[in-house]
């Protein structure tokens, strides 16, 4: 089983789970996300996946980080808001 995957954390949104899941691969950890489905259109909730051996990892690099909305919306899609830095 040490070859296999272990869901890490369950998200019901996309955004929060791609901002997890961006975490993650920025320390190195593989993920893979994956939707709750059970039927075509009908989207229940979002699951990451990391291989088993990186399971303690992943743990640690959630725990032990701080970060704002902003950079967690960075995470997930690689986009900066310059909303608040635009001059007039």
């Amino acid at each position: 089983m040490s070859d296999g995957w272990q869901e890490f954390a369950s998200y019901s949104d996309a955004v929060s789970a791609e901002a997890a899941a961006g975490l993650l691969r920025s320390e190195g950890v593989p993920v893979n996300v994956s939707s709750d489905e059970p039927m075509p259109g009908l989207i229940r909730g979002f699951r990451l996946l990391v291989p088993t051996q990186m399971l303690h990892r992943a743990r640690w690099v959630v725990s032990n980080a701080a970060f704002t909305d902003e950079e967690l919306t960075f995470f997930a899609t690689a986009r900066l808001d310059s909303d608040e830095s635009t001059e007039q």
